[in-house]
């Protein structure tokens, strides 16, 4: 804990600090004799512990994962900083503690100017939205990048099947808590560590962080597809949401945003094609689409520029059968 950058704690359910490491210490400007055993409200005082940190101790210590993207002061400088409130359990089922992280990601580009709490979360699901995915994953590159040992995750594109439908069936107002409802049943079917995000309209994708194999990645996406299909009951009726699920794996299927983000869409297009609930990005299976697509737009451009020529054979008579 101590050698690491991160702002890492531990607090108990009396919302008192047994474990804080250096950075902790050195971002409140204490020594750790001065905040271990201490209340949060004592550290950061009264004000901003009842409207703003409990609130969020307290969601955490009913078992939710906590996280969002804020601004706060590390030393004398304002900084992006992206924070996480882990349930913690010392034993049985019961949260004993919150296990609360927060990440310095000043550094990842221009995103720093551009942070505000509205930009990075979608309205409706309450889920972070494609900008922050761009963020986050790009977040998670970059420290597996540093890490000094291999690190594996893998990106999820889940289009729902026939929402257009429901919407045009149903009305946008159905269609939102379908939405909601679905990023939830999503939310549960994944780990504390990962992320769901809204990608836009209908489809939706997740951050598997830290898997061990590539192969666990379609375990996940087999129990996702599961629970979106679970029906929704409304008025009387049993309503069904299908799903497709294209895979892409770090950093063997690409090591950008926009690469890992590409080819999980790619998968999408293969598992629709082929009429599977999921696929994993195969690169041949890649270049043979953009291949297909190559020629299309070839043929096409062809018949409009009349370059087509049409040409006879000859037929050669030999004996009875003709070639």
């Amino acid at each position: 804990m101590n050698q690491t950058h991160d702002l890492m704690v531990l607090v108990s359910r009396r919302y008192l600090y047994e474990i804080v490491n250096d950075a902790f210490c050195r971002s409140v400007d204490r020594d750790r004799g001065h905040v271990v055993g201490k209340t949060v409200e004592s550290v950061f005082g009264h004000d901003r512990f009842t409207t703003r940190l409990k609130p969020l101790f307290d969601r955490c210590f009913d078992g939710e994962l906590v996280q969002y993207i804020d601004t706060m002061s590390l030393g004398a400088i304002e900084r992006s900083v992206h924070v996480c409130y882990y349930p913690y359990r010392e034993s049985g089922s019961a949260v004993t503690h919150a296990l609360v992280v927060t990440h310095d990601i000043s550094n990842l580009g221009e995103m720093e100017t551009r942070l505000t709490q509205y930009e990075f979360l979608d309205p409706v699901t309450g889920l972070f939205n494609r900008r922050s995915m761009n963020v986050i994953l790009e977040k998670e590159i970059y420290k597996a990048n540093r890490s000094s040992t291999p690190v594996r995750h893998a990106v999820m594109f889940i289009s729902l099947m026939e929402s257009a439908e429901l919407h045009q069936t149903f009305g946008p107002e159905y269609a939102d808590l379908l939405i909601e409802n679905t990023g939830l049943r999503i939310r549960q079917a994944v780990r504390e560590s990962d992320y769901v995000f809204r990608f836009e309209g209908f489809d939706m994708t997740v951050l598997l962080t830290n898997i061990a194999r590539a192969e666990d990645a379609m375990l996940v996406a087999k129990k996702v597809h599961e629970e979106i299909a679970v029906p929704y009951s409304y008025g009387g009726m049993d309503v069904k949401v299908d799903s497709v699920i294209g895979i892409s794996v770090f950093p063997e299927d690409g090591e950008s945003v926009e690469k890992l983000i590409s080819h999980a869409n790619s998968a999408l297009l293969e598992a629709r094609r082929r009429t599977l609930p999921y696929c994993m990005y195969e690169r041949a299976t890649h270049e043979l689409a953009l291949a297909r697509v190559t020629l299309r737009t070839e043929l096409q451009r062809a018949f409009e520029l009349r370059q087509f020529v049409l040409t006879s054979r000859s037929s050669t008579v030999r004996g009875d059968q003709k070639e």
